[in-house]
């Protein structure tokens, strides 16, 4: 059975609102997750530049900052929830 173009782009934008529905009910899930963890605390968020790859330069950091990296890493899992690498725009 072949499908008219019209049918073939009907089911294809019905696949994509389906797409979006799941990929937002994910999205929520792991929001409500988050808000519940200890571990993703909005008021106790630390944040250092990176490239890319997620290095940190540590020699461009003042002393103050260099500290609360180290701070950052040694609690992680603990205090901190693992870091992730975010694009700015």
């Amino acid at each position: 059975m072949t499908l008219t173009r019209n049918k073939a782009i009907d089911r294809i934008r019905s696949s994509q609102r389906r797409s979006k529905l799941i990929e937002q009910a994910a999205v929520e899930a792991a929001v409500a997750w988050m808000e519940d963890c200890p571990l993703f605390n909005a008021g106790r968020a630390l944040c250092f530049p990176c490239d890319a790859q997620g290095h940190v330069e540590l020699d461009a950091m003042s002393d103050r900052a260099r500290a609360n990296y180290f701070y950052a890493r040694s609690v992680i899992g603990r205090e901190f929830a693992t870091p992730a690498v975010l694009r700015l725009s």
